[in-house]
């Protein structure tokens, strides 16, 4: 027996980075919020050891925490359409949309999209 988590989930399949798979699982197959930051160092850990393995490099915490707050954006985006379950992330969502806006909806999706790629 392990205590390291493992997920296969190929309910969809499409081109994302792979914390969208992370956000999925930490907000709908999870309850163990409190242990969401043990799990994001343990799957940075893997990555870069499998990355570096590899002869690629590997991204810092820091990228893979910023790639999963917008991923969490994400889940919430098909949540929209689909219903809402889990674990809550609206406090997520909106730390990212204040990050984006300062807290003013922005006139426009492409100044959301400008704002995510600076």
């Amino acid at each position: 027996k392990t205590d390291i988590p493992s997920l296969c989930d190929f309910q969809y399949c499409g081109k994302a980075p792979p914390t969208k798979d992370q956000a999925y699982m930490l907000t709908c197959a999870t309850n163990v919020p409190e242990e969401e930051e043990r799990i994001v160092l343990a799957y940075h850990s893997e990555l870069s050891k499998l990355l570096i393995e590899q002869g690629d490099s590997s991204p810092s915490i820091e990228e893979v925490k910023a790639s999963l707050c917008l991923s969490f954006c994400d889940v919430g985006r098909w949540m929209s359409g689909w219903g809402w379950w889990g674990q809550p992330i609206d406090d997520k969502i909106l730390s990212v949309l204040d990050q984006l806006d300062g807290g003013h909806m922005l006139a426009s999706e492409q100044q959301y999209v400008d704002a995510v790629m600076e």
